[in-house]
């Protein structure tokens, strides 16, 4: 990270030769962490078979942690909003998804 240097005024911890303290150094990992796991999500949402949106649900769910982890310090609230973003988006998208991708009866073209 960088040699410590002698403490801020504020007293948050050493400043690094970047010019943050410690604390800000480590509060914006968490958040780089969730944006790379919502763009795994919408990888294997691609890949086949198809997952019927349920990946995206999770994608959307870490994108959502990856904002709460940028404002709001804490581990335990981004998992919070992780896991009640992907749940609350599974009764929207799976429906959709069926819709989407069920087999329309074409009996009725002739």
């Amino acid at each position: 990270m960088g040699r410590s240097l002698p403490l801020d005024l504020k007293g948050l911890g050493p400043i690094t030769t970047s010019g943050m303290t410690e604390w800000e150094n480590n509060m914006f990992i968490p958040w780089k962490a969730w944006l790379i796991a919502s763009l795994a999500f919408i990888v294997i949402e691609i890949l086949p078979p198809p997952t019927h949106f349920f990946f995206l649900c999770a994608s959307l769910g870490a994108l959502a942690a990856s904002i709460a982890a940028f404002f709001l310090p804490g581990s335990w609230i981004s998992w919070l909003v992780f896991i009640a973003g992907t749940l609350g988006l599974i009764p929207f998208l799976i429906p959709l998804a069926k819709f989407i991708f069920s087999r329309k009866d074409d009996s009725h073209i002739r």
